[in-house]
């Protein structure tokens, strides 16, 4: 809505769209953008939310702003960037500073299957300790198993120590 309560025109709603979609594809923020386009945010917002093809104008520029940043990480990751040296208090010349930060973070994007670490949450640990208490089972049986895990969650709560339960964590571990 314009300030005098009236929509606004298409010419205008193209001309902030436009100036918008510019400044968010070279990286800045919606609020960078949405100032320098000159509109509110609330209505940059609800034009994405109500209008598919602007929300897809809007979504390819938040890419072209990631293609950006990613080019400038791989660049100081494998050209570097020239810092100055300085001796006695004067600029003598400079030496070239390379990024192994961004060069381990461009590996992770890129090749995540040999180069992310892989976390584990406390859903994926029961999931892979469910699966081993059930191979545990086929092999050994049951009451081997049910054994053999117990103690495997006392290690995992740091009850039991090279084979010895520590005093006092322990009876309070046991059921």
């Amino acid at each position: 809505m314009a300030k005098n309560g009236q929509t606004q025109t298409p010419k205008k709603r193209v001309e902030w769209e436009a100036r918008f979609l510019q400044v968010l594809s070279e990286g800045n923020t919606v609020s960078e953008a949405c100032r320098l386009a000159r509109v509110g945010r609330a209505t940059a917002y609800e034009h994405r939310r109500s209008r598919l093809d602007f929300a897809a104008r809007w979504k390819d520029a938040e890419d072209a702003a990631c293609d950006m940043l990613e080019a400038e990480c791989r660049r100081r990751a494998l050209e570097g960037t020239p810092k100055p040296v300085f001796y006695q208090g004067a600029e003598c010349g400079e030496v070239r500073e390379y990024s192994d930060t961004l060069l381990i973070f461009l590996l992770k994007a890129k090749r995540p299957e040999e180069f992310r670490e892989e976390t584990m949450t406390p859903k994926r640990f029961i999931a892979l300790f469910e699966q081993m208490v059930e191979i545990l089972r086929a092999e050994v049986g049951e009451a081997d198993a049910a054994r053999v895990a117990r103690r495997f969650q006392l290690e995992a709560l740091g009850v039991v120590a090279n084979g010895h339960r520590e005093s006092g964590v322990a009876a309070a571990a046991e059921p």
